[in-house]
This record gives structure tokens, sequence and C-alpha cells, in this order.
């Protein structure tokens, strides 16, 4: 025989628009959530990155250096990436002034960092669900993900610890 259970009954009550395009949630049910909403177009949350809020601009055919350490951890889960990324964030905006194949390296790790390309959203912001993860590295050692790029549409290349992880990187990136 089982153990007794409860059953519990929640009501979800939906607004009229998206109230809050910062919560995670679909305030208006309507399938949107947040900065994936046009309700949520001229949100300051959105028009300034949503999640990827702070991104350092990255110019094509470039190589940067960089630090997780101390950043933010606001993204742990990304539609392509299989893992859960619990570490401080990095975020990079890469605006191509080509259409074509765009590779991005990840290297000089020292602990386990991975790589996420997210597409952005209509308002600008990082989109990590299904529709905007465009492609993940996550290996234990150097990281690298080859994607598709549309002329003057923003990217962010998001460099995510493992399982808490956070340290210093090289990113280059080739463009056409």
């Amino acid at each position: 025989m089982g153990t007794p259970a409860t059953i519990v009954h929640l009501t979800r009550t939906c607004a009229a628009t998206e109230t809050d395009c910062a919560d995670g949630k679909d305030d208006d049910c309507n399938g949107l959530v947040d900065c994936r909403d046009p309700a949520c177009a001229t949100s300051p949350a959105c028009t300034s990155g949503g999640p990827c809020q702070g991104a350092t601009p990255l110019a094509c055919n470039s190589t940067v250096t960089g630090s997780t350490d101390g950043g933010p951890t606001r993204l742990a889960r990304y539609a392509c990436d299989p893992w859960l990324e619990l570490g401080a964030e990095a975020y990079y905006r890469l605006t191509p002034t080509a259409s074509g194949q765009v590779t991005a390296k990840l290297s000089g790790l020292g602990t386990d960092l991975d790589l996420v390309v997210l597409r952005a959203t209509a308002s600008g912001a990082c989109d990590p669900t299904s529709g905007g993860c465009l492609a993940s590295s996550s290996t234990s050692g150097p990281e690298q993900v080859t994607f598709t790029v549309t002329a003057a549409q923003p990217y962010y290349l998001v460099v995510d610890g493992y399982n808490g992880a956070s340290g210093a990187f090289t990113l280059q990136v080739t463009c056409p």
C-alpha cells in the first residue's frame, strides 16, 4: 500500500499583458515569457540585453581575455546545452557585418568553463530558450562552436561555469 498524498490545486490568474519583463514568468499566459513577449519590446530589462545585460561588445575577427570570477549568475539552463551551468557568467555581444559561418573558440582555461551562443530577441535581449539557443560546447577542455549568422543581427556569446566553476579564459571569434 502506498503513502497517502495530498493533492494541491493551483489556480493561475492571467494578466491582460506581461506585468514584469524580468520575472521569468508568462504573466499574460500567451506562451511568451518576459523579453520574448512583444509587450516587453520597450522594457529597459529587455532592451539592455535581458539576462545578458551588460554584455561586452565583441568585434569580428578578434581575441579577448576575460574572467567569470565575480560575474553574475543569471542563467543556469540553456535549451541547447545538456548541463546545468551553475557558475558565474561573462557575456559578449557580437553583431557581424556579413552573413555566414562564425567560429568561436574558448581556450586558456584553468577550470571547466563552457561556451553558449544565443540569438537576440526582437527587443535585444538574449534568448536561452529553444528558439534562441544556437550552439554550445561543454567539454572539459577548450571549447569551440560554429554557427550561422545574419549580418547586422546581434548574437550573445556566454561563457559560463559548469558546476559552479569560474575563472579566466581567452575568447577568439572568426567571422566571414
